[in-house]
């Protein structure tokens, strides 16, 4: 429709327009149109559009009954219509067919509307939220609810509508001052959610999800609360459980004295529980600000560990592999990972894991490497050592021919047999030490003097033996030996010849430090003594001539004392082979 200003003049195919009378009829009435005197002004607006109303316009007969009509059907009455009709039966068939027309139309907004209701109140009913509207002020009473407020909540509709009770009387205490908070804000938000605990007519609460919108007036006064509230109890519970599975992982984490930790895609570190940030030698919470993964890695290993991550973040696996972290003092300390991808929304976000501290591990590690390689240095002397102890006990079966000075046979074998056992003594401390090059040689030498005190045929108690070595002395095997020997010869020596005649005495076997690298070994015996000025490399016994030629492969400095009883006192270093 094409109008101007009021007060000109428009021809048009349908509605024509004009505040002078004179000049709508001379304009309009040869056209044959229907001539409307308007004094309702809401026809001409109706007709003609909203904001303009011309005293007089003409329309054609359809448009103009179709607008009676509708008027009528309105209820609207002092409505002056005045026709000008030059075919009376087209009038009357046009007012049939649409009088017909507009019947139909209201059965068919008739049916539609019921079944609008109907399907209204199957919602209603149905619906998991319960909808209601309230006033905007003073208690919030409720002025609707729906019908499926008894099956949510166990109230009727009547306890709230015919009582007056408000809606929000029933939030528990707790949440009520954050509710009427948040109703108070709708004058300015016009809109709200929140969540709130309300009691049941039987006196249980459930958590509940409200979402509420201010209706306004034309005027823009506050006119009533629409609002719809969803129990969310379930949703509540399942947080509350995720919570303490949260609240457990994290003291699990805690609890553990490996180092847990998560990083994002870029390798950052987004968590690390106690131990790991003590691990690391920081403070707090978290490592420092921003750190990443492999800033705490040696150099080395940062290769290494990029090319892992990448490999989880494409969706591989890892385990077990080794790094070698740096603490914040510079110091560092090896450690085995663990870890998977953190998926988020199908997409690899970061990944998770554990390093374990192996410390230990790697130093029993070393530990097994040393004893392999002693085991193997020991495997490749093991023909040599054998055939040195061999070639000794046929030195001594030779010198023991050539000094026999009429002994017995058994005399002889039993004290080349008690040599024997010195040397097989060192091999038995061996087997049982924890370092298969080295012996402790306190224990050594009590073993030696043990089995010389078991074999003496001396009276038990008339001579007093005593030991005094420093226990943290440890030799190979070479020096071992040639002191074992030493120490067996001299012990017998004094047992056969320094108390004659059942005579009690005292005998002490010492081995200290001596400085310089040196050590001393001392066999002194209160006994009768041996002649002064003897000199023990020109001695033709076979236990002076043993022990002046072990002296000399220990390249010995052996002093002799025969002032009170006898003493032997050898400075020496051990026999180091290379």
């Amino acid at each position: 429709m094409s109008i101007k200003t009021a007060g000109s003049l428009q021809i048009n195919s349908k509605v024509k327009g004009t505040d002078s009378e004179k000049q709508w009829k001379q304009a309009l009435w040869p056209w044959g149109m229907v001539v409307v005197l308007a004094s309702f002004p809401l026809i001409a607006e109706l007709v003609l559009g909203q904001g303009f109303r011309p005293k007089f316009f003409s329309t054609s007969i359809a448009t103009m009954v179709r607008v009676a009509l509708e008027v009528l059907l309105l209820g609207m009455t002092g409505l002056y219509l005045a026709f000008v009709i030059k075919q009376r039966a087209a009038l009357v068939r046009l007012l049939s067919e649409n009088q017909e027309q507009l019947e139909s139309e209201v059965q068919q907004r008739t049916r539609k509307l019921a079944e609008t209701g109907k399907w209204l109140r199957h919602i209603l009913s149905d619906s998991p939220a319960v909808i209601y509207t309230a006033r905007p002020d003073g208690d919030f009473t409720t002025t609707f609810i729906s019908e499926n407020l008894p099956s949510k909540f166990g109230y009727t509709q009547q306890d709230f509508l015919e009582t007056g009770s408000s809606w929000f009387a029933h939030v528990h205490p707790e949440d009520s001052a954050r509710v009427l908070s948040c109703l108070s804000k709708l004058v300015e938000d016009a809109e709200a959610t929140f969540e709130y605990r309300l009691e049941h007519k039987d006196g249980t609460h459930s958590w509940l999800l409200d979402q509420v919108r201010l209706i306004r007036d034309k005027n823009g006064l506050p006119l009533e609360i629409l609002g719809f509230s969803v129990d969310i109890s379930d949703r509540k519970q399942a947080e509350e459980a995720l919570r303490d599975s949260e609240a457990r992982y994290r003291e699990l984490c805690e609890l553990l004295p490996q180092m847990v930790y998560e990083i994002d895609a870029e390798g950052r570190f987004t968590f690390t529980n106690r131990a790991g940030v003590q691990a690391l030698g920081y403070s707090g919470e978290h490592p420092a600000p921003r750190l990443m993964v492999h800033e705490v890695l040696v150099a080395d290993d940062r290769e290494t560990l990029l090319t892992n991550i990448h490999k989880i973040l494409d969706g591989g696996k890892t385990r077990g592999n080794r790094y070698r972290v740096v603490k914040r003092d510079g110091t560092t300390f090896p450690v085995i990972t663990y870890a998977n991808p953190i998926v988020r929304d199908g997409k690899v976000a970061g990944i998770r894991g554990v390093a374990v501290d192996v410390s230990d591990l790697a130093a029993a590690e070393e530990r097994i490497r040393i004893d392999l390689k002693e085991k193997e240095v020991m495997l490749r002397e093991i023909h040599h050592r054998v055939k040195n102890n061999l070639q000794v006990i046929s030195s001594m079966l030779h010198l023991q021919a050539f000094f026999r000075s009429g002994k017995s046979v058994e005399e002889v074998i039993h004290e080349l047999d008690r040599r024997i056992q010195a040397m097989a003594l060192v091999h038995d401390h061996l087997h049982r030490s924890r370092d298969m090059a080295e012996i402790n040689v306190r224990e050594y030498l009590d073993g030696i003097v043990s089995s010389v005190v078991q074999s003496s045929d001396l009276t038990a108690g008339l001579i007093t033996t005593t030991l005094d070595a420093d226990d943290t002395i440890t030799w190979g095997l070479d020096t071992a030996v040639h002191c074992g020997l030493i120490v067996n010869e001299l012990l017998s020596n004094s047992f056969k010849h320094a108390f004659p005649e059942g005579r009690e005495g005292r005998i002490e076997v010492s081995l200290h430090v001596a400085g310089d690298g040196k050590f001393e070994l001392t066999v002194a015996d209160d006994g009768v003594g041996i002649p002064e000025g003897i000199n023990i490399s020109e001695e033709k016994t076979l236990g002076m001539c043993i022990v002046h030629s072990l002296s000399s492969q220990l390249e010995a400095d052996l002093e002799l004392e025969t002032a009170r009883g006898t003493i032997f006192r050898f400075r020496f270093k051990e026999i180091r082979k290379g």
